[in-house]
């Protein structure tokens, strides 16, 4: 497979040792890759060369993708902590934080309507302001809420462990 004129996919342009597991899906934004580890770092690395842009530490696993929405960096981590971070150059500031009812492990929040939303480990779906994270909704579902919800035509789609796909 080749990536570009005269690169083979076998060739390794860089690499970045966080130190410990990497569960979680990145996203790109500004030339920066962002990811989280199972050592409660969330990491900002140059999309470049690999090089660490700047670090924040939280006090659980971080195996959710993170989503980038609004100049704002959102993910969760194992004891149901929900961030909200900016990024300015080589600094991060943690904007708001909202403590979820149980493990956030959900594949990617969506942040495309009014609401930032993410599923949890205990069936709760939770529905946060970009801008301060007052909790705006929330439903129970029979099973954890682990897929990535959807925000498309003022409905909320997301599926769960309990073989169902809902809509609201």
């Amino acid at each position: 497979m080749q990536l570009e004129p005269g690169r083979q996919a076998s060739e390794l342009v860089w690499e970045f040792d966080a130190g410990s597991s990497i569960k979680s899906s990145p996203a790109l934004d500004d030339g920066k890759i962002f990811f989280g580890s199972d050592n409660g770092t969330f990491y900002a690395v140059s999309e470049f060369d690999g090089s660490l842009v700047w670090t924040f530490q939280t006090e659980a696993p971080i195996q959710s993708a993170p989503l980038i929405s609004k100049g704002l960096i959102f993910f969760g981590n194992d004891d149901g902590a929900f961030y909200a971070l900016e990024s300015t150059g080589s600094r991060v500031v943690e904007r708001w934080r909202f403590n979820a009812s149980s493990q956030i492990r959900s594949f990617r929040p969506s942040g495309d309507g009014p609401l930032v939303y993410f599923g949890c480990e205990d069936g709760h779906v939770y529905g946060c302001r970009h801008e301060d994270g007052e909790q705006r909704y929330h439903y129970v579902s029979n099973g954890p809420v682990r897929a990535a919800p959807l925000w498309h035509n003022n409905k909320l789609y997301f599926g769960s462990d309990t073989f169902y796909a809902e809509a609201f």
